[in-house]
Order: structure tokens, then C-alpha cells, then sequence
């Protein structure tokens, strides 16, 4: 099966590796530095235990005179606008290609679905502890990777893909409700985020203070309020565990956009816009996550000024 990974980065990258590392049939497509990075030095990936890994890859070059298996989507959101009409371009999309996204959230699923038929296109959501330094290195945070994929609207085909995409690091499960695992996926991430950025600090050190259960709370309440307005029902079960996770007094655990926005790197505010459109739309106060965005912002346009 020839698979085309569309993005370098931390999951992009960490995919990849464990793919290629099992001999599977991979090429990455990324944006012109980072391709040419992967040309010269290759794709490196330093594991948990601080093993550096730098091996070849191939990369794509123009167009592809045959359509790819399957393409894995794992490119920033902002940058999935260009790589679709990439992809629509140099012909990696063929009648029987499957596109996985590994995108946070759900917007990106109307952009897909909009180019390439309903058809095409699976549901995905990965969990993996990575992130990419800037001289290109993924440098994961703990091993393996757990995938879960399942057929948005078209069931065929779903198991064959899977079973290609199981390697050792990477385990697999096939969900028939695929929809509802991405949704649990995001508030996890959004929660956990609006949680650290407005607090400050991982969960453990939010969850020793006075108020800090208290904010926890608010939080899922405004979580709550936004997905009761959505066409999914989400467990009571996942539901309570999110609100226990974020107010764990034993869990130092910080997500990404926290980590991005201490390191002072850019972080992927649109994870948060997503949601807080869906809150406007439906007329759900979200005072809370709106700040978190707020916080965002303004550290990105520090990051990358606005001209």
C-alpha cells in the first residue's frame, strides 16, 4: 500500500517513522523547507529514550504519475487550505484513495469532505505525547501512539487500512463511531488548554490552588454548553472523566498549545476558534475559552507580527 503523509511535523514526523520502521510504503509531502530538510538531513526522530533516529524518506516531488492508497493529513490547520489544493493538483487523489485526517477538531472534515466526496474521506484521531524542535527534530515525549480510525459515512474498506496502519508504536482501533471519538478528543484538548493557559501552569499546580478546582469546573460547564448544541451526544462517563482530569492533583500534564506558549512558540489557536464559532452561532456564552484565545493571540502576534 503506498501512503503519502502530508505534513513533517510532530505527528506527521512520529508517524512516519513508525510506519517507515516497519516497512510500510511511506513519502511525506511537506511545505518547500521542510522538504528540503528531509532531502538533506533526513527525517529525525529522537525517542523517549533519547535515542536519535535519522533516516531517509521520500518526498514529493511535483506531481505523481499513479494516485496514493492512503494520504495521512498532518499538517498544521492553517496550512491544510494549500495542501489540499496541492493535493487536487499534482494527482495523489485518485477514485480509490482514502484520506485520514489527524487534525484536531472538526472543521477540516467540510473542507475534505467538500473536495474529495464523502467517499474519501475517514475519521481519525491520534493520540501521541511529541512535539518538533525548530532545527526540524521530532522529539517525542513517550513512546508509542495510539490511532483510532473509523468510516465517517462509508463503511467499506475501513479494516484494510487499519490493519496496514498497525506497526509496532502504533496501535489501532477501528471505531464505528468515529465521530464521537474525535469530539472526546477535542473538548480534551480544548478543556485542558483553556484550564493551563488561563491558570498558568500544568494541571497538578492549578489543582493545588484555592480556586483552581473551581475553574476546572467552569471550564467543563462551558464545554458542556457548547457540545449540547451539536449533533453529537457525548458519554456522561467521558464527560466526568474530563472534569477529573482537569482538576487531577496528581497529573503534571500540559498540552500542547500550553507548551507552545511558554516555549514562545506559535500556537494552533484554531483548535479554540472552532469551538468558540460553534458557541456564537448557537448563542453559548464561552467567556472562559474566549480569554484562553485571547491569551493566544496576543503571544502569537508577539511570535509572528502582524503586517
Amino acid at each position: 500500500m503506498d501512503i503519502l503523509i502530508a505534513g513533517s511535523g510532530a505527528v506527521g514526523g512520529y508517524v512516519g517513522h513508525l510506519l517507515q520502521g516497519a516497512r510500510r510504503d511511506v513519502t511525506f509531502l511537506a511545505r518547500p523547507a521542510s522538504a528540503q530538510r528531509l532531502r538533506n538531513e533526513g527525517l529525525k526522530v529522537r525517542t523517549a529514550d533519547g535515542t536519535l533516529h535519522q533516516e531517509s524518506v521520500a518526498v514529493l516531488e511535483g506531481s505523481t504519475e499513479e494516485p496514493y492508497d492512503l494520504v495521512i493529513l498532518a499538517p498544521r490547520a492553517s496550512a491544510l487550505p494549500s495542501v489540499v489544493r496541492t493535493l487536487v493538483d499534482n494527482g495523489a487523489v485518485g477514485a480509490e484513495t482514502r484520506l485520514l485526517p489527524l487534525l484536531n477538531g472538526m472543521a477540516h472534515l467540510d473542507v475534505l469532505e467538500r473536495t474529495f466526496g464523502s467517499r474519501r474521506v475517514l475519521g481519525g484521531a491520534i493520540r501521541l505525547a511529541a512535539t518538533q524542535h525548530p532545527d526540524g527534530t521530532v522529539q517525542v515525549l513517550a513512546p508509542g501512539a495510539g490511532l483510532e480510525i473509523g468510516p465517517l459515512r462509508y463503511g467499506d474498506g475501513v479494516d484494510r487500512f487499519a490493519d496496514e496502519l498497525r506497526v509496532p508504536g502504533l496501535d489501532v482501533e477501528v471505531r464505528a463511531d468515529i465521530v464521537t471519538a474525535m469530539w472526546l478528543k477535542w473538548v480534551f484538548i480544548v478543556g485542558t488548554a483553556v484550564v493551563t493557559i488561563i491558570g498558568d501552569g500544568r494541571i497538578d499546580e492549578i489543582a493545588a490552588t484555592p480556586t483552581g478546582p473551581e475553574l476546572a469546573r467552569a471550564v467543563l460547564g462551558e464545554v458542556r454548553g457548547i457540545t449540547a448544541t451539536e449533533d453529537v451526544v457525548l458519554p456522561e462517563r467521558a464527560l466526568q472523566a474530563l472534569g477529573s482530569a482537569l482538576s487531577d492533583p496528581s497529573s503534571r500534564f500540559a498540552p500542547s498549545l500550553y507548551r507552545d506558549l511558554v516555549a514562545g512558540r506559535p500556537a494552533e489557536i484554531d483548535i479554540l476558534d472552532d469551538l468558540a464559532l460553534r458557541a456564537e452561532n448557537h448563542n453559548v456564552p464561552a467567556p472562559l475559552l474566549n480569554a484562553a484565545r485571547v491569551r493566544l493571540q496576543v503571544a502569537n502576534n508577539r511570535v509572528t507580527p502582524r503586517t
